[in-house]
Formats: structure tokens, C-alpha cells, sequence
């Protein structure tokens, strides 16, 4: 990817997650190796790529900034020497929980933390439903943070169908922009689009 007359290599993750919290951490860390190896520069993991089930296993396995996985992929940043965006997982912060994104650089230091503003809540031809505001509470704050890579600027999934934010981000001066899907197999099934 050619940043400002810079070339970038970036990897995008794409894997399936189940409720098996330490399989999906093991099969996440498999592929920022292989990423790694590759010669990326910067890794992207998916949205709620560390834990996927019910809402009461997800409460379960909440965490907070930093907890056990940051934590894990702070020394993953640290040993292969490249940027992280950490997908996003389900944080846990004064009793409230967020889809949150950390961003990692090549350190292990974190050095951007974005929260899902725009939650999927929709109901479905078949009168069933779909509803991340049961559980998850919006963030609010648009998040850029300048490395010696690139600007990048952050959202999750549906905010992808909220050009505001990349608005504010462009005027942010951000350059990459991370789109971190999580597409709810329901909503795609009952109507073949994923919003």
C-alpha cells in the first residue's frame, strides 16, 4: 500500500471465532505470525476476533484495557517489531461494556483505544431481531493517532454507514482508515446484506 509516496505493508486477518476464548487467542497469534513472517509492517485482526457466544458468556469474558489479551498482544507487537490494531473485543470499564479497538505500535505500547459508536440494532423481515445496544454501550469519540507509518483513523463495522465519522477523520488528517466487520450471519441470511 503506497502511504504518501511511503510504501506500507499491511495484513488484514480474517478468521471465524467460537467461545473457545483461548483457541481464538491461539488461532489469532498463529496468524499475526504468519503476517509477520510475510513482512508486514502493520497487522489487522477482526472485530470481536477473541471471543464469540451468548451475551451472558460475553459479559463473562469481558475484559478491561489492558487485560489478559492486549496484554498477550503487547508482547506479540514487541517481538515481531510492527503495529497491531488489535481488532476489537468485548471491554468491560465501570460496569459498563464497548466494542473496543486498541492499536499497538511496534513496541507494544498502545497508542490509540477506539470505542464502536455506531451499534447494529436492527429487526429483520421474519420479526426477529438484532440488538448490540443489549449489551454494548456507544462510544464517543472520533480517534486518529500519527506514527512514523501513516495516520490512522478508527471505526468497527456499522460505522461504516456513517460517512460523519470518516468526515471528521479526514479533517483529523487521517490517511488509513481500519474497518474492522463482524458480519452477523442472521442479517445476512434473512436479507443478503450484511446492514
Amino acid at each position: 500500500m503506497n502511504v504518501g509516496g511511503a510504501m506500507l505493508k499491511v495484513a488484514a486477518v480474517q478468521m471465524s471465532s467460537n467461545s473457545n476464548k483461548e483457541s481464538c487467542l491461539k488461532k489469532a497469534e498463529r496468524f499475526v505470525f504468519l503476517a509477520a513472517e510475510g513482512g508486514a509492517e502493520v497487522v489487522a485482526l477482526p472485530e470481536m476476533f477473541n471471543f464469540s457466544g451468548t451475551i451472558k458468556e460475553k459479559k463473562e469474558n469481558s475484559e478491561s484495557v489492558p487485560g489478559p489479551t492486549i496484554n498477550r498482544l503487547k508482547e506479540l507487537a514487541k517481538r515481531f517489531r510492527i503495529h497491531l490494531l488489535c481488532g476489537s473485543i468485548l471491554e468491560k470499564d465501570r460496569g459498563l461494556f464497548y466494542n473496543t479497538s486498541i492499536f499497538l505500535n511496534h513496541q507494544g505500547e498502545i497508542i490509540a483505544k477506539y470505542r464502536k459508536m455506531h451499534l447494529f440494532d436492527v429487526t429483520l423481515p421474519d420479526g426477529s431481531s438484532w440488538r448490540e445496544s443489549e449489551l454494548i454501550t456507544a462510544g464517543n469519540e472520533v480517534v486518529k493517532v500519527a506514527t512514523s507509518k501513516a495516520i490512522f483513523g478508527f471505526s468497527i463495522c456499522y460505522d461504516l454507514r456513517f460517512p460523519e465519522l470518516y468526515r471528521k477523520l479526514a479533517r483529523k488528517k487521517g490517511r488509513l482508515f481500519s474497518f474492522l466487520p463482524l458480519l452477523p450471519w442472521k442479517p445476512v441470511r434473512t436479507t443478503g446484506r450484511p446492514w
